[in-house]
């Protein structure tokens, strides 16, 4: 009938994530730091944060390996994923996308987590 009114245009721009996200770790809700103490079986939290809208909705984006192990439900104790909405009701930073807690046995000496 009106076939001047059926359309829309909108622009969009397109461009690159150059600033990397931020990933902070605590065991025992303090700040992990290189040649950090910890217990043999510490909580350990993994916040990831990015000023990038996009939210982090599911376990599988967010990978972490301890010791060569990959840290999923069944592997650890404890393990709990908060997805971005359930992240920002708890934490107060609007850049926070993701937590993940656990727990999982640390070997004595070093330990490495990727």
């Amino acid at each position: 009938m009106f076939p001047q009114y059926q359309s829309a245009t909108k622009s969009v721009s397109i461009s690159e994530d150059t600033i990397a996200p931020r990933i902070e770790v605590y065991c025992a809700q303090m700040p992990l730091l290189p040649r950090t103490y910890v217990t043999e079986n510490p909580l350990i939290e993994v916040r990831v944060f990015d000023s990038s809208l996009l939210p982090i909705t599911s376990v599988d984006k967010l990978v972490v390996f301890l010791n060569g192990q990959r840290i999923r439900q069944g592997i650890s104790q404890e393990f709990e994923f908060l997805p971005t909405d359930d992240a920002l009701r708890q934490y107060p930073d609007p850049e926070i996308r993701a937590v993940l807690r656990f727990r999982f046995p640390m070997e004595v000496g070093e330990n490495l987590l990727i």
